[in-house]
């Protein structure tokens, strides 16, 4: 995702930039969430995290308990990802302190 933002942002030329975004919202976005989305469900295990993700709400939700915490975490992608960032959402967390879930959706942000 990051080399084809960077190639968006840097070096499209601005005359294929409307054909080039309805091609990806159109074909390659959808592509690429159904596919992650089947490696969720194919997956056997995530520990203590329960992960589901949604084609149509273009987001995936995980959601982690543990002892006296639990944290939740929506990614939201937009229709033209990836030339334009996902949006991560930790605000849904039960005794964790902000500032530590605000750093957690910072550093997710940055890997996405």
């Amino acid at each position: 995702p990051t080399l084809s933002k960077n190639w968006w942002e840097m070096s499209c030329p601005n005359y294929f930039r409307d054909a080039i975004r309805e091609f990806v919202e159109a074909n390659v976005s959808p592509e690429l969430l159904r596919r992650e989305l089947r490696k969720i469900k194919a997956a056997s295990s995530f520990g203590d995290m329960t992960v589901k993700g949604s084609l149509i709400s273009r987001e995936v939700t995980a959601l982690y308990s543990q002892d006296d915490f639990t944290l939740s975490v929506v990614i939201k992608l937009p229709l033209s990802f990836p030339f334009r960032r996902a949006e991560v959402d930790c605000s849904k967390t039960l005794g964790v302190p902000e500032s530590r879930w605000k750093r957690w959706s910072l550093q997710i942000t940055q890997m996405l």
